[in-house]
């Protein structure tokens, strides 16, 4: 019911445990859940938003400032919903919590107090009366009969038996409610502002309602809420807004959103919003919970977004923070998610009142609203957290590869929405979140990193066989927030090969608040680490005398367009194209310091330092004269 959208991967010394699986063989078993308390205690400053220039440096160390336009530019979990009628279903328990990966639907016998709940957050009128059900129940498969409640002469209410293949439950009697009086007397019903109301089996329990709005009188939707319920029968409601005006939202089967069916079909894309709020039986008010809310910002206007912010928390406390960017901005058509690195905060925050929008439901009162989508940046700037876990995918693929259909699509939730891999996802730690969502890029690798990160870990696998190759570690031993040691384990053995002390120098502070100043940065600075990339491997080779690829090179110029489902996408990918180059750069410079040192000609102390610094232009040149 919910996309199944929390992070699983947390900080190291955090990591899920006592992960169990269980099977629910019927409805008349199922049990509450256990309640979650908040993680972490967090505040929200009154302070200047997050990217001042005012970040300290090491002494002696160059500290450069990428200007930015300052100001408002801006776990819990959440439930899939059913899928097929009276099957077991597969609950994945981690850490406490409970993930509804097939739900089941419910019935009358079920739940009797349903019709009550959606009346109270719905209002009476979604309900067919039992003159009409009688009537409903003897419709065959497509087809239906109109209401003209009014006595004007055009319908008002539109009755169906729902044939349509895309559902998997049968029958589906459906009561459309006509809003805006625009229904002719071919009896359609629309998706601007008509209310579409479900009854399962025809059983006279309303399982589900999808409510469309249109806001501003442009005839298309801008709005949907949909009633629903989650696996325990506790009545929910699904806030959906589409700021980006496309038209699109979510996309529903048996008139309720299930995650495998539904979510490459549903609009997580542009400018849109969605909110999950649960009912209260004791006191009949709604209130944000789970996801609360999840933003998509589309910064450039391609219909595919470049920032998603993801709030988890209940009412007006906020728990955890995923907030991801595309920093290449390289979505597109085709492959319309493609998030580059995400912040993971935890701890407890309160939201302020003046961010806060309220929600109009059919029937039911809003307890607390949601942040507006308007506010979304602005809130997530101002945050401060417990804890901070910065991940960078490194080979530009998001998708999980552990399901045969989502391995063909990137997460829509950003950096995260399953449990990522331990490779190829580079993982920064800052334990106190002492450098906000500040970035600095560092010569020594040529990346952007986190600062006030303490340490850092980069496994590589690059085949994807699921064993590590290679690993690249980040220090930071001096406590400025800036990393000061690299070391590379060539082989994953436990033993570094390769260890370069910072120098005390030059980075480059840059701020996430400008998301064009960002991404333009980001792409020239990964430019030209391509092309040093190119010139330094090329002439380590012409030194040695190779001709012959390096196992990495072999693997993806060769092995990995006929084995590798996603072939394509990392070849395609400036990223992935550079992430390969660095580790055939590790390897090859380790093979150049053997080959040298064979021939009675050692690199020096300088040389290495010129590699170590990241100067691989200047290598490059100093590497011809040693032929």
């Amino acid at each position: 019911m919910f996309p199944l959208s929390v992070i699983l991967d947390h900080h190291q010394d955090q990591k899920v445990k006592n992960m169990t699986f269980k099977t629910v063989l019927s409805r008349e078993n199922r049990q509450a859940g256990t309640p979650v308390p908040p993680v972490g205690q967090a505040s929200l400053p009154g302070s200047s938003p997050v990217g001042q220039a005012s970040l300290p440096g090491k002494e002696g160390r160059e500290t450069h400032f990428l200007s930015s336009i300052t100001g408002p530019a801006g776990a819990r979990l959440a439930m899939t919903g059913r899928v097929r009628p009276r099957r077991a279903m597969l609950i994945l328990t981690v850490a406490g919590f409970a993930l509804f990966l097939n739900p089941i639907p419910s019935s009358g016998a079920d739940f009797q107090d349903t019709n009550a709940r959606m009346r109270e957050m719905a209002g009476a009128a979604i309900f067919f009366g039992d003159e009409v059900l009688a009537k409903a129940k003897e419709l065959k498969p497509g087809e239906k009969f109109t209401i003209d409640e009014n006595g004007d002469g055009d319908p008002d209410i539109l009755i169906f038996n729902d044939n349509d293949p895309k559902h998997t439950i049968q029958p589906i009697l459906v009561k459309v409610i006509d809003e805006d009086d625009d229904m002719k007397s071919d009896a359609e019903g629309d998706t601007d502002s008509d209310c579409w109301v479900a009854d399962w089996y025809g059983d006279g329990v309303i399982d589900c309602v999808v409510d469309y709005e249109d806001k501003d009188g442009d005839n298309d939707v801008d709005l949907l809420v949909l009633y629903d319920k989650d696996f325990y029968g506790r009545t929910i409601a699904i806030v959906c807004e589409d700021h980006g005006d496309d038209n699109r939202l979510w996309y529903t089967r048996n008139y309720a959103y299930d995650q495998p069916g539904c979510q490459w079909l549903s609009d997580f894309n542009g400018d849109e919003l969605f909110c999950m709020y649960d009912f209260d039986v004791q006191t009949g008010e709604l209130f944000p919970k789970f996801e609360n809310p999840f933003c998509f910002y589309d910064i450039d206007g391609d219909q595919c977004s470049e920032i998603a912010i993801r709030f988890s928390g209940e009412d007006r406390e906020t728990n955890f923070l995923r907030y991801s960017f595309d920093v290449d901005n390289d979505a597109k058509k085709g492959n319309p998610h493609d998030y580059d690195f995400s912040f993971n905060c935890e701890g407890a925050a309160l939201i302020p009142p003046d961010v806060i929008t309220m929600p109009r439901f059919r029937h039911g009162k809003a307890r607390n609203g949601h942040i507006a989508w308007e506010k979304g940046r602005e809130t997530a700037n101002a945050m401060t957290w417990k804890k901070n876990m910065f991940i960078w995918d490194e080979a530009d693929n998001t998708a999980n590869p552990a399901d045969e259909v989502e391995k063909h699509h990137e997460r829509w939730e950003g950096v995260g929405g399953y449990r990522l891999p331990k490779c190829n996802f580079r993982r920064e730690y800052d334990a106190d979140f002492s450098g906000k969502y500040m970035l600095y890029w560092w010569p020594i690798d040529g990346r952007l990193h986190q600062f006030g990160a303490e340490h850092g870990e980069l496994y590589v696998d690059y085949n994807f066989d699921g064993k590590e190759d290679m690993v690249f570690f980040y220090k930071d031993t001096n406590e400025d927030g800036y990393f000061d040691v690299f070391q590379v384990d060539l082989d994953a053995d436990g033993s570094i090969d390769r260890e370069f002390q910072d120098e005390r120098l030059p980075v480059v502070n840059v701020s996430i608040e400008n998301y064009e100043n960002l991404h333009s940065f980001y792409v020239n600075q990964l430019k030209k680490t391509l092309k040093a990339n190119r010139e330094v491997i090329e002439a380590m080779k012409t030194v040695m005398g190779r001709r012959e690829p390096t196992r990495i090179e072999e693997w993806f110029t060769r092995t990995m367009p006929k084995e590798y489902h996603a072939a394509k996408t990392l070849a395609s990918s400036l990223e992935a194209k550079r992430y390969y180059q660095d580790m055939t750069r590790e390897v090859l410079f380790a093979e150049l310091r053997r080959f040298l040192a064979d021939q009675g000609r050692p690199l020096s102390p300088e040389e290495i330092a010129v590699y170590g610094r990241g100067e691989y232009e200047a290598f490059a040149e100093l590497s011809g004269k040693l032929k």
